[in-house]
């Protein structure tokens, strides 16, 4: 004899319960009354946090500061969107062999700084996102009664430069007609392969924020993601934002990408990932995931009255 549902529940995981509101109605409705900040994985959304009236507009300027520093001839005037005309040039005999070298020198550059002077090793740029936390997540988590929720402690800094002209967005390089090859990457032009981060092995209680900080985003400069974690590539199509919208979408079991970018724009972002306190799993098989882990910290919700 099956077991009535609610006696289930309890020993779900929860992708299974995420999984089990896409049955039917009925399931759904049980699911979200046991466990409702399953809703903040089902359904993406788009918020405005207005940084024009928050202290988060120094956001894009604090990003822009830690990429290029003022003594860079260049560094006078920074604009995160023409970051790849504001980057020094790739020093010669950089690599001996391959295409597509500006785009890897430039990421490579990104890269290093970023590593060097961004994330936790500047104060001012955490200082800004943990308030982007308490005032833009914590109402989000706390709109599903959650009292606590977990977070990346570093925010990831994504580029997507623009493809030389003679790339289409199929890879393919017009003069030679052939796949073009780059260094070290499997897509030419492509900055982030096709995946889901549950099978780099997050957990499956965790949701995306994605964070741009170009003046908008669109079309081949974009994230792109699937209509759902079952519905195929097909499906698949940018987020189109401007500065100050962010997008909270279930990249844990939803397939993302990027195409190459055939803008005249850099697209540059901020990424992390966020778990409601009651779908954190404390023993998570993987320990950097595990509430003794590295990866996330810990956020208490005020209450209010």
């Amino acid at each position: 004899m099956d077991l009535p549902l609610p006696l289930i529940l309890p020993y779900l995981q929860p992708l299974s319960l995420h999984c089990l509101c896409h049955v039917s109605l009925q399931f759904q409705k049980q699911t979200l009354d046991y466990r409702p900040a399953i809703y903040l994985l089902l359904k993406e959304r788009k918020i405005t946090f207005l940084p024009t009236q928050s202290t988060l507009v120094d956001l894009r300027t604090t990003v822009a500061d830690i990429l290029l520093t003022p003594e860079h001839p260049k560094g006078a005037n920074l604009d995160l969107d023409q970051l790849h005309l504001l980057l020094p040039p790739e020093p010669p005999l950089w690599k001996k062999k391959g295409t597509l070298g500006v785009e890897r020198w430039q990421r490579s550059f990104v890269a290093t700084r970023w590593q060097q002077s961004g994330g936790q090793n500047s104060s001012k740029l955490m200082e800004l996102y943990n308030t982007f936390i308490i005032e833009v997540i914590t109402p989000l988590v706390q709109s599903c009664g959650e009292t606590e929720f977990y977070y990346s402690k570093i925010p990831l800094l994504r580029t997507h430069f623009p493809a030389p002209p003679s790339l289409d967005s199929g890879g393919i390089d017009a003069t030679t007609k052939k796949k073009s090859k780059r260094r070290g990457c499997k897509q030419p032009g492509v900055s982030t392969q096709r995946h889901t981060d549950g099978r780099y092995g997050h957990p499956s209680g965790e949701f995306n924020v994605w964070l741009p900080l170009s003046k908008k985003v669109w079309g081949s400069n974009s994230l792109h993601r699937d209509a759902s974690p079952w519905s195929g590539e097909l499906t698949s199509s940018p987020f189109v934002l401007e500065y100050g919208d962010v997008a909270i979408f279930y990249g844990n079991q939803i397939p993302h990408q990027t195409i190459p970018n055939n803008t005249d724009m850099t697209r540059c972002s901020l990424d992390f990932r966020i778990v409601p306190g009651s779908l954190f799993e404390e023993n998570y098989h993987r320990p950097i995931y595990a509430e003794s882990g590295k990866y996330y910290e810990k956020h208490v919700c005020c209450c209010t009255n």
